[in-house]
């Protein structure tokens, strides 16, 4: 069984692997005031041989930080704990 540290490292260098493993993807359907879909950072995958666009850390952290929903802040506090962010 992977330690939760080798399962980020490898989310950080093959994003789409790392979907493949935990069975999920999470779609944006909507964003928050101040951001459009063509402002995301992103970097460029393959899931399945399609090309997707996966936001970066950075980018996701930014979007959740300051939402009302509370799973949205949590999930803000793990991306900036196991990725080094500051605000």
């Amino acid at each position: 069984m992977k330690s939760p540290k080798q399962s980020c490292r490898e989310s950080i260098s093959n994003p789409a692997q790392h979907a493949r493993q935990l069975s999920g993807i999470d779609i944006l359907s909507r964003l928050e005031d101040g951001f459009s879909y063509g402002s995301l950072a992103y970097q460029q995958s393959v899931f399945d041989g399609i090309p997707v666009r996966v936001a970066t850390p950075r980018m996701l952290y930014r979007m959740k930080k300051n939402t009302v929903r509370w799973k949205d802040r949590i999930d803000a506090q793990k991306i900036k704990e196991k990725f080094g962010l500051e605000d």
